[in-house]
């Protein structure tokens, strides 16, 4: 357990820059998910959040083949430089994706579904976001390797990084799919 979190640690490291442009991201997500929420009919989810621990009860919670996909696409695309920008704009969305689903528990359930929407993205998103922006961070770093160096280049730790990155992920969305119900549903006193 203590290889695997600083394996994390030291991957997930971010310079001023990177962070500087994570935040902006951040912003703009928040910014977008306002917009969005104003311009949909709230009718169309508030069932669904105010039975949410009933769709728990009777549906799992099921990412494995969406990440994949999406992880492969991002990856494959990359190498490619087109990847790079559907990384950020993959960003954007889940950022956006994130900030409207606690605005939207926070309008249905008021504070306590802003604190239930924080564990709920905890849970489904966080892992997942942060193997995103280590898979991208050695993405680069391959990419700037290739472009100073067109003789010897030596790639093999960012692609163990990045292998164990998807490895981690897939794992992660099987825990997701047997536990995350079960787990979540059980957290829903905080909305009661």
């Amino acid at each position: 357990m203590g290889d695997t979190m600083n394996f994390f640690k030291t991957n997930f490291k971010l310079s001023r820059p990177q962070l500087r442009f994570l935040l902006i991201l951040l912003l703009l997500g928040i910014i977008l998910s306002f917009i969005i929420y104003k311009k949909i009919d709230q009718s169309l989810y508030i069932d669904d959040i105010k039975n949410i621990s009933s769709s728990l009860t009777t549906n799992h919670i099921n990412f494995i083949f969406t990440h994949f996909i999406v992880t492969s696409v991002l990856l494959v695309s990359s190498f490619m430089y087109i990847g790079l920008i559907l990384f950020l704009f993959y960003f954007l969305f889940e950022i956006t994706c994130i900030s409207y689903s606690l605005i939207a528990f926070t309008s249905v359930f008021s504070l306590p579904g802003f604190f239930y929407g924080i564990l709920y993205n905890l849970i489904i998103k966080l892992f997942f976001l942060i193997c995103l922006v280590i898979i991208f961070k050695n993405i680069i770093t391959i990419i700037k390797r290739v472009r100073k160096n067109k003789e010897e280049i030596n790639i093999k730790k960012e692609l163990k990084i990045i292998f164990t990155c998807f490895l981690s992920i897939t794992i992660y969305d099987l825990f997701l799919y047997f536990f995350a119900s079960f787990l979540l549903n059980k957290l829903t006193f905080i909305v009661s």
